[in-house]
């Protein structure tokens, strides 16, 4: 009589099974592992720079070192020329582990966990933990990252959700253009005004209506120094330039208010300040029943039972601020490139005569046939990236380019460094976008080497948002304009970003068959917003 065991033994078993199964794989998965352990290099292997004691290489960060603060990002070229793929420094105590090699960068983030550490900026904590402020995305670490990261992203990493938005970012792009054309010299076609501060006028209105679903005034031809806007704008800029002085920096700033802290905190606080008013302008509107307003990502976040009210403010804030300077700088490259790159222009130029008509609006599916138009931002932010680098700090030992690194070592995965290289990039110096243009003549970028928005779960929440900013108001600055530019060259300064190193002076020169605007036809950005801003469009022949 034949045996049939019955579901209990056959469940019995299996279990029994899988736990010999799982102690011989944990076993050689142990034995793999010390092996390795025996032929890995130890941690103090990894070369570097020599290090003075308590302050390592801080001088090389000072105004008395060789590269100071602001040329941070060329140290870390000279780092790579001397040691090689992989190196090792200490500054105030710290261990720091910088990555210049794209198959070191894939060990790197291989090796990260459901949620990947990374470096906290120190003054920034010390700052909110003084004031109440919840930390935000950046300095949160975690499961309390994830969590607040999990809520924050469910609507703005939505494809309809950026569709849904076009139109708006549409509009305001068009309206910058249109200031543009009425702020160049009329006899040089150039634009006399620091169009930095234009193009950041302009990033604060798309980010205002995308965050706050409420119109700024930040496009009127009467700011002054002393509006919201110009203010939001310079408390910006202090903000950050302060915090990459004080980063790498004797910590003076908390035993001792510095002036840099102060100044820092000053325009730090002034930046939560008018943001703050935007918020509460932003529920008047919705008490009016302004749609707008509704449907921006400050009433989806405040939906978010999970979350307080202080966090989702902080969110919005962070969003806010992150988004200025990083997408104006964006803009400014991307315009010094094609400038400096006639033939790349008259390609994008055609490209955007192709898929858009004169007068058309700008859709979804328009976008999605821009490739060249995409691979020029992509080119651009590989040569010109806002952010040289990707942080991470695990709380468990890894192992990297053979060297055994231990837990809580920072490491930076430098893909400026890494975008310049002649084994990754054929002529990496000569701005070519055809290189990601993919076709049977060109092999595909591997992964690991171009990430201007950081990478994975931790990359750039708001990367979307900032690429199809980009996209929009190159469009319509092309349709309208051919741009020059009267510098040579561009380079870049650090100030946690990293910024261009002077004001381009671009020319603008009005297209065949374009006209100037008549000053009646400026309206948006002028007075106040939301539904009264719309009601006066509508007076005067335009739409919301």
């Amino acid at each position: 009589m034949m045996f049939v065991p019955s579901r209990r033994w056959v469940g019995m078993l299996k279990c029994w099974g899988r736990r010999k199964m799982s102690a011989a794989l944990a076993a050689g998965l142990m034995e793999a592992d010390e092996g390795l352990a025996r032929r890995n290099t130890p941690f103090h292997a990894i070369p570097g720079p020599p290090s003075l004691p308590l302050i390592g290489r801080l001088k090389d960060y000072s105004s008395l070192g060789r590269y100071g603060v602001g040329r941070l990002h060329e140290r870390h070229l000279d780092l790579h020329r001397q040691y090689g793929d992989i190196c090792r420094e200490k500054l105030l105590g710290r261990e720091i582990v910088h990555v210049f090699s794209r198959e070191i960068a894939q060990e790197v983030f291989m090796q990260e966990g459901r949620y990947p550490g990374r470096t906290v900026i120190e003054p920034d904590v010390v700052y909110r933990t003084g004031r109440g402020i919840p930390l935000g995305l950046l300095n949160l670490q975690d499961a309390e990252w994830h969590r607040l990261r999990r809520l924050a992203q469910d609507r703005i990493l939505r494809p309809a959700v950026q569709s849904a938005v076009l139109h708006n970012m549409d509009n305001i792009a068009q309206e910058f253009v249109m200031r543009t054309d009425m702020l160049r010299d009329p006899g040089s076609d150039v634009m006399e005004r620091n169009y930095k501060d234009e193009l950041h006028l302009w990033s604060l209105e798309s980010i205002a209506r995308l965050a706050f679903g409420i119109r700024a005034g930040c496009l009127g031809m009467d700011l002054t120094e002393n509006s919201d806007a110009m203010q939001l704008v310079r408390s910006t800029q202090m903000y950050f330039r302060c915090l990459g002085k004080l980063i790498f920096s004797l910590p003076l700033y908390k035993v001792v208010p510095t002036p840099t802290w102060r100044s820092m905190a000053s325009a730090q606080d002034t930046f939560v300040r008018l943001s703050e008013n935007y918020i509460r302008q932003a529920w008047r509107n919705a008490e009016h029943g302004d749609p707008g307003t509704e449907d921006s990502l400050l009433f989806h976040l405040l939906k978010k039972s999970e979350l307080s009210k202080e966090e989702v403010g902080a969110t919005i804030t962070d969003l806010f601020q992150g988004g200025i300077d990083t997408t104006t700088n964006g803009m400014m490259y991307s315009l010094f490139a094609l400038a400096k790159n006639p033939e790349v222009q008259d390609l994008v130029y055609r490209e955007i005569r192709t898929h858009l008509p004169e007068g058309a609006p700008v859709t979804p599916e328009v976008l999605r046939k821009m490739k060249y138009l995409k691979a020029v931002i992509k080119e651009t932010l590989r040569l010109w990236p806002v952010i040289f680098g990707n942080p991470r700090l695990y709380d468990y030992d890894v192992v990297l380019g053979g060297y055994d690194v231990p837990a809580k070592t920072e490491i930076l995965v430098h893909h400026r460094v890494m975008c310049r290289q002649e084994r990754y990039f054929t002529d990496p110096l000569t701005f070519d976008p055809t290189r990601w243009l993919r076709d049977e003549n060109t092999s595909p970028v591997p992964p690991y080497l171009f990430m201007p928005f950081g990478h994975g779960v931790r990359m750039c929440i708001g990367r979307r948002f900032a690429e199809q900013q980009l996209q929009l108001l190159i469009i319509r600055i092309l349709q309208r304009f051919h741009v020059e530019c009267q510098e040579a060259e561009l380079g870049q300064v650090f100030s946690l970003v990293l910024l261009p190193d002077r004001n381009p002076r671009f020319v603008f020169r009005r297209r065949q068959g374009h006209t100037a605007w008549a000053p009646q036809a400026w309206t948006h950005g002028v007075g106040t917003t939301g539904r009264d801003a719309r009601r006066r469009h509508r007076r005067q022949g335009h739409t919301a």
